[in-house]
């Protein structure tokens, strides 16, 4: 330094004592020189930098020192936009061989890797280095199938949720763990089992029931019966029970079950206002109510009833109507409803069921019916209830009300045209085809007492009432039934015995009736199979049924007869030969009731004109028993010969010899 000053002295004095001259002084020569930009006042350099150190060491064989294409549009590696910022262009340029190392993989955030760049994967799942290909680590070694209907599957698994090994167990879980367990044979699909139901009916058969046996020899086999105006059962409601042996295979004609027809030889479907309840062709119960052409009908049917109860032995059935209406019948088989089974149908100008037109003369029972068993049952004067159509048919107990007494659609009909058999009180008259009841007092007709226990149907038409009400009596007390004008029909059971008749009551106040109607509710005849070819009527109505191509099947060997003759000159009873062999049978005695007002000459045999048993015989008024001839029968038929023609009521009685 102390050089430097000296320098300057120099010069300083030369040039104060000489002329300017140029100074060249070698740069080696000056001493202390500054080491940085800054100690030179340099503005206008880069100062020193590793980065461009280290770019001075790049390879510049293909872009020389200038690495980057600056420009001002995104068509190169960097370029500046608007405001003078630098952006990273998407334009790159073509690299050949160069090699990209240490690259930050979390930098990569788009694209994707090429298989032959992906390493080897290690663990559950393996790979090989460069490929895509996986493969799973095996842990189950037991490879197969497992589980089936009766076996169920055991899995074992480790802490990542992998299946280690399986196997098959069998299923034998406890009962007691078993839940919804069904409970009746169908819903175990036992087949090989009698249900409750039909073992009732099995035990309660062979206990008590008698049957009949179809032959199979007659075409038209059957149980007919004539019930008369008893069987005036047209507009009311009715029950038809059944019971037989269900064949295994469908009929070859079409089979009365019941059926309400004008003749006993009537054809299925050939006349008008008939009811039929068959087994039909087709394996249905079919339920059919004609109309007044048999083009016009009502139908009710289930085509799979045979299938269903194919081979079931004494089933038990009823069907219920309710009488003139077009409600389909209800239909009860082992104790259930089963309607819902059956189809309605109708053809022409439908009919109701039991209309007022329904031609009760003949009553058929197992009509073409083919081999087998039945048991003959009378249809019911009014309708069972659910529950007692479900008993019937269930265990084969009928309501105590139909056991008590027989049914009679005629026990009573009054248009009040006369006062005659008509008890009245107080100031109760009859008069003008009307019944006046006064307040208190009581109209009873004599000769229809009520029964306890039996039920009673009544109709009767209520044109005024003033005060109070109109009663019925049951027996006991009086009900009441009516406060206002209008038809009234009342079903009741007597709750005591009650000899002076059915009774009207005006409580209150005075009543106008007309038009009553009082009938007993019940079988129209109890049918009693006994060892000849008549089915007899245990009821007081005396309704006989005649077997034709039937066997009975009975251990009875005493028998009845109960027949009506009205002709003057020669009639055989019943119109049928009662007797399949009557060298086995005997007569016991022979009852005739004369019921006509004159006495009669008759003559009893076994042919038209005959007198083998009695001849010119006296059938004063009432009940005659004259004494016999011979006891012995000559032939399969009974004749009877009248001078007259008034009712004679026969009641035959005898048995078998052998």
């Amino acid at each position: 330094m102390k050089r430097f000053l000296f320098l300057l002295s120099f010069l300083a004095a030369a040039l104060g004592s000489a002329m300017a001259q140029t100074v060249a002084i070698p740069w080696r020569n000056i001493s202390l020189t500054p080491t940085t930009l800054s100690g030179y006042g340099i503005t206008d350099a880069q100062p020193l930098d590793s980065d461009l150190t280290s770019i001075a060491a790049l390879s510049t064989t293909t872009f020389g020192r200038s690495l980057l294409a600056f420009a001002s549009a995104n068509s190169s590696v960097l370029y500046t936009d608007g405001s003078g910022n630098w952006v990273l262009g998407t334009t790159l340029p073509a690299v050949s061989g160069a090699n990209l190392t240490a690259l930050n993989a979390s930098q990569l955030t788009t694209g994707t890797l090429p298989a032959a760049r992906l390493p080897a994967f290690t663990g559950d799942v393996t790979t090989s280095a460069g490929s895509a290909a996986t493969t799973l680590a095996t842990v189950n070694s037991n490879v197969g199938t497992f589980g089936s209907a009766t076996q169920s599957l055991t899995l074992a698994l480790d802490a990542k949720g992998r299946i280690t090994s399986a196997a098959a167990q069998a299923i034998t879980p406890a009962w007691s763990a078993i839940t919804s367990k069904p409970t009746t044979l169908s819903g175990y699909g036992i087949t090989d089992a009698y249900t409750s139901p039909t073992v009732d009916q099995m035990v309660s058969a062979r206990v008590v029931r008698d049957a009949l046996y179809s032959d199979g020899a007659t075409s038209n086999r059957a149980v007919v019966w004539t019930p008369g105006i008893r069987g005036a059962v047209a507009g009311q409601s009715i029950t038809i029970p059944f019971e037989f042996d269900v064949p295994t295979s469908n009929p070859s004609t079409a089979s009365r079950i019941a059926a309400f027809v004008p003749t006993a030889t009537t054809a299925v479907f050939a006349a008008a206002n008939s009811l039929e309840v068959l087994l039909y062709t087709s394996g249905g119960l079919l339920i059919r109510q004609l109309g007044t052409t048999t083009s016009d009908y009502r139908q009710f049917e289930w085509t799979g009833f045979r299938a269903a109860y194919s081979g079931a032995k004494g089933l038990r059935g009823a069907v219920v109507f309710t009488g003139n209406s077009t409600s389909t019948p209800t239909v009860f088989v082992q104790g259930a409803d089963i309607s819902a089974n059956f189809t309605a149908a109708t053809g022409g100008t439908p009919p109701n069921w039991i209309p007022s037109g329904l031609d009760t003369t003949v009553f058929l029972v197992g009509f073409n019916w083919p081999s087998g068993r039945l048991v003959p049952h009378a249809p019911r004067l009014g309708a069972w209830t659910a529950s007692e159509a479900a008993e019937w048919s269930s265990t084969g107990r009928v309501p105590v009300w139909d056991e008590t007494n027989a049914g009679n659609a005629a026990k009573l009909s009054s248009d009040f045209a006369t006062s005659t058999g008509w008890v009245l009180t107080g100031a109760t008259t009859i008069s003008a085809g009307k019944l006046n009841l006064s307040a208190s007092d009581s109209a009873y007709m004599s000769g229809s007492p009520i029964f306890a226990g039996t039920k009673y149907t009544f109709t009767v038409n209520v044109d005024s009432v003033t005060a109070g009400s109109v009663n019925y009596y049951n027996g006991a007390s009086y009900i009441s039934f009516a406060t206002a004008p209008g038809t009234y029909t009342i079903s009741f059971t007597a709750a005591a015995t009650y000899l002076s008749g059915a009774a009207l009551q005006s409580q209150g106040g005075n009543a106008v009736c007309d038009n009553y109607t009082l009938r007993v509710l019940g079988p129209l005849f109890r049918p009693v199979v006994q060892p000849i070819a008549i089915v007899a009527d245990a009821t007081t109505n005396g309704i006989a049924g005649v077997l034709t191509g039937m066997t009975p099947l009975t251990t009875r060997r005493d028998w009845v007869i109960q027949a009506n003759t009205s002709t003057n000159g020669n009639q055989q009873l019943l119109g049928a030969s009662p007797f399949f062999d009557y060298t086995r049978n005997v007569i016991d005695d022979w009852v005739v009731n004369n019921k006509g007002g004159s006495s009669r000459t008759i003559s009893l045999g076994s042919a038209s004109g005959g007198s083998q048993y009695l001849s010119g015989g006296t059938a004063a008024g009432g009940r005659n028993v004259p004494t016999l001839a011979t006891r012995v029968i000559g032939s399969s038929t009974l004749w009877v010969n009248s001078n007259g023609t008034d009712s004679l009521q026969h009641t035959i009685r005898g048995h078998l010899v052998d």
